[in-house]
């Protein structure tokens, strides 16, 4: 488990790739189930290059981009110096280590999984307006799509969304 509190102004997207790096390490049955596909991609003649050029894109860097993008919120709507970067084998989160509430909380849960799933959207005009028709843009469209998913209440962004609404409407204003 990492469990790290860092200068949010310090913090660059490299460094983000190298923690999501960290944490995929943690979920080895998605290195595994990558391996299987692999040799079956393999076996079935697919180009395998460009199936992990799509991981790599579609996985690594969709999730490096979804996490960057609370730290840019972060930093942007409120005055929080420091972050706290937690990873374990089943999440992945950006805290910050002052306390926000009310909307800057929700636009800041928000934020990666609205950016990913503009950039999905972004991802299928363009194809659309090539007329691709490819099994790995459809996979690197649906991976970044996917992140539309964690503003449900039983992901940790949806559960914050969650969180200060009910706040808000049972204390009927912003939390000070």
């Amino acid at each position: 488990m990492v469990d790290k509190k860092n200068d949010i102004n310090a913090i660059k997207f490299i460094d983000v790739i190298k923690y999501v790096l960290i944490y995929m390490k943690w979920c080895n049955y998605f290195f595994i189930f990558f391996f299987i596909a692999s040799l079956l991609l393999l076996y079935i003649k697919v180009n395998i290059i460009l199936y992990t050029l799509t991981y790599l894109l579609g996985g690594i860097l969709s999730i490096s981009i979804h996490e960057y993008m609370h730290i840019l919120f972060i930093k942007k709507i409120t005055n929080n110096s420091h972050i706290r970067i937690k990873i374990n084998s089943n999440h992945f989160s950006i805290i910050p280590c002052d306390k926000v509430h009310g909307y800057k909380s929700i636009l800041i849960a928000c934020s990666g999984p609205i950016v990913c799933f503009l950039i999905a959207v972004f991802l299928y005009l363009i194809k659309q307006w090539l007329s691709l028709e490819s099994f790995f843009m459809d996979l690197l469209i649906f991976s970044y799509a996917c992140h539309i998913f964690s503003i449900l209440p039983f992901f940790k962004d949806g559960s914050m969304i969650l969180k200060e609404v009910i706040y808000y409407l049972l204390k009927g204003g912003e939390k000070q």
